[in-house]
């Protein structure tokens, strides 16, 4: 039986990381550490967040959640370097599946179907998460985190999830008249 998610690590500190981070400190959650390796919006970010800054990816024992809200094509590379622990690893994109995560025992995904820009106003905007989790425990987990921030949650699989990404990418980028 897995306890509840109070204390989180972020791994990363651009567009998406900053809006998980406000997201959920704004709404309870503990940021216990940014990890970047970018040291200057890494520390700008765990200041705003009251949290302890790193470059190296050390966790301590009361992380319950480590989120990985790097680029796409560094998730599998970053996820291996997680060392083994008793904490959920999640990753925060829509392209990338589920099972880049195996290596860990309790593993998901909280995917914001939005593109997320530093200076979007995202408070005013409602942001609909794609979730999903390896066991059913953890999806009730996290649909509790994003039921107290005020956000919706959906339970699609990786190849569902990719296909609303795409869709969301087009819309997206399609001119308007």
């Amino acid at each position: 039986m897995m306890h509840d998610i109070h204390h989180i690590a972020i791994v990363g500190s651009g567009n998406v990381a900053n809006y998980m981070g406000h997201l959920l400190k704004d709404n309870g959650f503990i940021i216990d550490k940014i990890i970047s390796r970018n040291q200057l919006s890494g520390k700008t970010l765990a200041d705003e967040l009251n949290s302890s800054f790193s470059v190296e990816l050390v966790l301590t024992a009361d992380i319950d959640l480590v989120l990985l809200c790097v680029n796409d094509d560094e998730i599998a590379l970053v996820s291996q370097s997680i060392p083994k622990g008793d904490f959920v690893v999640c990753h925060c994109a829509g392209s990338i599946p589920m099972q880049v995560l195996d290596q860990h025992v309790l593993h998901g995904v909280l995917y914001p179907l939005q593109s997320i820009h530093r200076d979007m106003e995202l408070t005013s905007v409602e942001v609909p998460f794609l979730i999903e989790a390896n066991i059913g425990e953890l999806l009730e987990h996290l649909q509790q985190v994003l039921n107290l921030c005020h956000k919706e949650s959906y339970v699609v699989d990786s190849q569902q999830r990719l296909y609303y990404h795409l869709a969301a990418v087009f819309a997206n980028n399609l001119p308007m008249p």
